[in-house]
């Protein structure tokens, strides 16, 4: 039977088209990326950085000591990382999730607590320096006092500052300095310092912090879906490669910047820079 014959509310048989075959992004093999040398070297010098940062030795003086600084959150990234590691190098199918979800966490923590010291710097620098500018004169003339009877004089104060500082107060701000007209511009001074310190937080939490949470988030999507997009990738290696070159000579952790700039770039970024056809 013609087509022409067909009523118009019969049925037609489909037209076969051909459809090209569209492009698309390959999935994240995140058990190669995460099992690489590249993460295990990255895992080795995150945990001595961690240890070097925990434990100072001080020997100056003919004197030995040990201080402790702990960081709960860089060690539970440490502890999130090698589990991930872990993970990738179970001979099992599925790669767990616990690692990547201990680092968002982290990350997460981190973010808040950025935000809440950020806070209390502007907080602090504007209380400074609204004290600077409309404390009475006559308040400084006895803070003035005050400097001359515990710190140049050698109160109490002094033999604390001088423990402290190495050396006496007087020898560092001389008795004929005047307080009464210094103070105010110090503090204004400290005032403007911590906003801007504050402003250099708030900037890194927003530009770097949490493109590196949403990209840990990402990681943490793609063990179910491992066509999820990796977000922030780029963005996340160029801040740890200037943030690596800033920090090289300040120990280990311009080192781990940079080394985790080559990571994201040779493990996640070039493997999912490559598009097949399916």
């Amino acid at each position: 039977m013609d087509n022409q014959n067909f009523d118009q509310n019969e049925y037609r048989p489909p037209i076969n088209e051909y459809v090209a075959p569209q492009p698309v992004r390959p999935g994240l093999d995140l058990k190669a990326a995460f099992s690489s040398g590249l993460f295990l070297a990255l895992c080795i010098l995150m945990t001595i950085a961690t240890v070097f940062g925990t434990f100072t030795v001080d020997i100056g003086s003919g004197d030995f000591g040990v201080s402790y600084s702990f960081n709960i959150i860089h060690v539970l990234i440490v502890i999130g990382m090698w589990i991930t590691y872990g993970a990738a190098k179970s001979p099992e199918g599925a790669m767990k999730k616990s690692g990547f979800n201990i680092i968002c966490g982290s990350l997460f923590a981190t973010r808040i607590l950025n935000w809440i010291a950020a806070s209390i710097l502007v907080a602090s620098g504007i209380i400074l320096a609204v004290v600077g500018v409309l404390i009475p004169e006559e308040y400084y003339v006895k803070a003035e006092e005050y400097i001359a009877r515990e710190l140049v004089s050698g109160g109490e104060l002094d033999v604390i500052l001088r423990d402290i500082l190495g050396s006496d107060f007087a020898s560092i701000y001389p008795a004929n300095v005047d307080w009464s007209a210094l103070l105010p511009v110090v503090l204004i001074a400290w005032g403007i310092v911590m906003a801007l310190i504050a402003v250099v937080m708030m900037i890194l939490n927003i530009l770097y912090y949490k493109k590196l949470h949403y990209m840990a988030r990402s990681l943490y999507a793609c063990v179910d879906d491992p066509y999820v997009e990796v977000q922030y990738a780029n963005a996340v290696s160029v801040w740890l490669l200037v943030l690596g070159i800033l920090n090289i000579f300040s120990g280990l952790s311009g080192v781990v910047m940079i080394l985790g700039y080559v990571f994201i770039k040779k493990q996640i970024i070039d493997r999912l820079e490559n598009y097949t056809v399916m």
